[in-house]
């Protein structure tokens, strides 16, 4: 899911809050082959919790999606496409509770973050993650480096694509999906799945009406979810496996 940091999260991640790491785990696929030139793929899952000022919570998933090349010049010749299943919904906390999709931007305008069957997850037409042709027609410009290859966890130190050129031949993009909390009489939950792969850019269409691959035809995908999904009888929040029955309802 491609968001754009608001000051509170961003804020929330440096200096004013205080963060726990709670789980991490490296998703690795190397490539051998000399007569390749991508050399690695890479995601890096990293589920956090925050607590506020308030003593109120805040739990979520950050993703480093990353690749590398055997030359800078090679780095625009591979990109990456999300596919997102799952939703991320409101309920009330009383005993019976209403709910209803959380809403974010979509490539098709402002809609519920419901995907009941995969999806490209994409904030633009453009199916390439992260673009956003909106701000840009360069489709690799929010696509980030750090004066440290492959280390992508000072956020103050990375450098789009669009601003300078990488100076290595590594790069990565950032996914941060929702933070679940339970705050007054409402609850956040969330119940989503991906499949982060990756292409040749030349294969991915300009837009997602005409993207007809699947993540067979990928190079490499990995697969990871963020998942916090409120227990009222425990009174708090567990991570399964399956998506939320909620989130399976046909899409309208």
């Amino acid at each position: 899911m491609k968001i754009i940091l608001s000051f509170f999260l961003l804020t929330a991640f440096t200096n004013s809050y205080a963060f726990k790491l709670t789980f991490s785990k490296p998703i690795i696929k190397n490539f051998s082959s000399e007569n390749d030139p991508l050399k690695l793929f890479k995601l890096d899952i990293r589920n956090y919790e925050l607590l506020l000022n308030d003593g109120a919570k805040r739990l979520g998933t950050t993703t480093y999606i990353s690749y590398r090349t055997d030359d800078i010049s090679q780095l625009e010749n591979y990109a990456v496409v999300q596919f997102i299943k799952g939703c991320v919904f409101l309920e009330t906390t009383d005993e019976n509770p209403r709910r209803a999709y959380f809403s974010r931007n979509y490539s098709d305008g402002h809609r519920p973050l419901h995907h009941s069957d995969w999806e490209v997850d994409s904030y633009d037409d453009d199916p390439i993650y992260p673009s956003d042709n909106t701000y840009s027609s360069y489709r690799h410009a929010f696509y980030k480096w750090t004066p440290k290859q492959g280390d992508y966890t000072n956020y103050n130190d990375s450098v789009s694509l669009i601003a300078k050129p990488a100076p290595h031949p590594e790069i990565f993009a950032t996914d941060r999906p929702a933070q679940a909390y339970v705050e007054d009489n409402i609850i956040k939950n969330i119940s989503l799945k991906f499949k982060t792969c990756i292409y040749k850019t030349r294969d991915i269409t300009t837009s997602i009406g005409d993207f007809k691959l699947s993540p067979k035809d990928a190079i490499a995908c990995h697969d990871w979810n963020s998942s916090y999904v409120y227990n009222k009888d425990l009174k708090k929040y567990e991570n399964p496996i399956e998506i939320h029955p909620f989130c399976l309802i046909p899409s309208k």
